[in-house]
């Protein structure tokens, strides 16, 4: 029996019907992680570089760059009193496709949010480190290149 000519199923329907399937599984793909080309955009031979996204929780999922976002690097864990005046080793601004970079010599470093949300990071000679931040309630700062790498989320005191 063929549905597409029967009572049940009438042809006129069929272009809403595919229309639907192709709106539902491109969908899905807000689901997944913000891609982020970085060949042509890549400056630094050592370093951290990466995306910043953010994520609806709520509604439709939807992800998207953070632009003008603030981050900053330090060489230990700063107060988490964000009234205290602490001067990172550099300040670093997201582009408007979320996308940062900041060239570092070899050694163990803190990068945070503005807010104080910090992860360790060990720059090795020669790396170029992939370090993706999520505005969310979600991971926050997160190694999309090694996701098996676990990620700390206190960097060692002064």
């Amino acid at each position: 029996m063929n549905y597409l000519s029967n009572k049940f199923f009438p042809k006129s329907i069929l272009p809403i019907f595919a229309c639907f399937l192709i709106s539902c599984t491109s969908e899905s793909s807000d689901n997944q992680p913000v891609p982020l080309d970085v060949k042509n955009k890549l400056s630094i031979t050592q370093g951290v570089f990466g995306a910043i996204t953010s994520h609806d929780d709520i509604g439709d999922n939807h992800v998207e760059f953070a632009s003008g976002f603030n981050i900053d690097i330090f060489y230990d864990q700063p107060s988490m009193d964000l009234n205290e005046a602490v001067t990172p080793l550099v300040s670093i601004q997201s582009d408007e496709k979320g996308f940062y970079e900041h060239e570092l010599e070899t050694g163990e470093y803190c990068i945070c949010t503005r807010f104080r949300r910090c992860a360790p990071i060990v720059i090795h000679e020669n790396e170029m480190l992939r370090l993706d931040y999520e505005l969310s309630t979600g991971p926050g700062w997160s190694l999309p290149n090694d996701p098996e790498r676990a990620l700390e989320f206190s960097c060692k005191k002064p």
